[in-house]
């Protein structure tokens, strides 16, 4: 069973996310003079990036390149400004000495996320991680705030991340869970991964209405289904 933590990073884990922004072109914008010399990270400090390895699929958990080595998701990241859309979702590639902070992937709405309506999210939050297809590589499941009007069921936030030997490349996919399979009118959210009925597969389980959950049974498609 796997989940990923969403509390705010800091400290440390902070100031890897503010290196994975800057490298990435994603870093703080030119601030006051007060802010700049209290600022402890400078883009001209972060790591040279260097390629993501590429692995033939492994079953390690977190692998999302499928290299064989455990691998790092960097969520909530460190913005300039605290009133903008989701800096996005870093990923720091494993090695058989450790993280390596130069292999690394910035995953930011406007390149990864799925469009509903045709409008991109101004949430990405990874939520959840594990290998839904069965392929080797270790995929995420990312909440978003799709549009709404507050009328029936919302609809389904989660959307897939697929790894592949490079790590996630492609766009994500939205979850689709039948209406067979959803309860009441709250929001399809907190995914949890795991092997629930004991087929080997993957599978997802999310809330649903009046306590009860939803069990997604995989393995999925790179359709989301």
């Amino acid at each position: 069973m796997r989940r990923l933590r969403r509390n705010t990073l800091t400290g440390t884990a902070a100031v890897g996310c503010l290196l994975l922004l800057a490298a990435c072109g994603h870093g703080p914008a030119p601030a006051a003079e007060d802010a700049a010399a209290s600022s402890p990270v400078r883009a001209a400090q972060a790591p040279a990036l260097l390629p993501v390895p590429h692995g033939e699929g492994s079953e390690v958990p977190d692998d999302f390149n499928g290299d064989g080595h455990r691998d790092l998701v960097l969520d909530n990241l460190v913005t300039a400004e605290t009133h903008t859309d989701d800096a996005g979702i870093g990923i720091v590639y494993g090695s058989p000495r450790g993280l390596v902070p130069g292999a690394r992937q910035l995953l930011t709405p406007e390149k990864f996320a799925a469009p509903t309506d045709g409008q991109l999210p101004a949430v990405f939050e990874a939520e959840a991680s594990c290998d839904l297809d069965g392929d080797g590589f270790t995929d995420l499941v990312v909440t978003t705030d799709p549009p709404y009007d507050g009328q029936g069921r919302p609809p389904v936030p989660l959307q897939l991340l697929f790894g592949s030997p490079s790590g996630p490349t492609g766009r994500a996919v939205p979850l689709t869970i039948p209406d067979k399979a959803r309860y009441g009118n709250d929001w399809p959210e907190r995914p949890v991964c795991g092997d629930f009925d004991g087929d080997g597969a993957q599978d997802l389980v999310v809330h649903a209405s009046a306590g009860r959950l939803s069990h997604l049974r995989g393995p999925f498609t790179r359709e989301g289904a």
